[in-house]
């Protein structure tokens, strides 16, 4: 299975084995790799540092929206969140 392919590994035994060279490479693409305790209850976590290069982009577009389109998605977020309160 190409590491393209996951989005989530879930480690679910202490007999596995994974190597710090296949953690780099699901890290790199932006895969997060949960483990669990015996109860299988999620103890731990890692994810990579920096978004993944579609993130970045969606980022880059978005501090160059006009400020029009920023006020009215501000003013949708901030309703929503006070409709969500009450």
């Amino acid at each position: 299975m190409p590491v393209d392919d996951i989005s989530l590994l879930l480690i679910s035994t202490t007999q596995a084995v994974i190597t710090t060279a296949l953690i780099s490479e699901l890290s790199k693409k932006n895969v997060k790799i949960v483990f669990t305790d015996e109860a299988r209850e999620p103890i731990s976590e890692i994810y990579g540092y920096y978004p993944a290069n579609r993130t970045a982009q969606l980022l880059r577009e978005q501090v160059n929206w006009d400020l029009q389109l920023q006020q009215i998605l501000w003013t949708k977020l901030v309703a929503n969140k006070i409709r969500k309160l009450q």
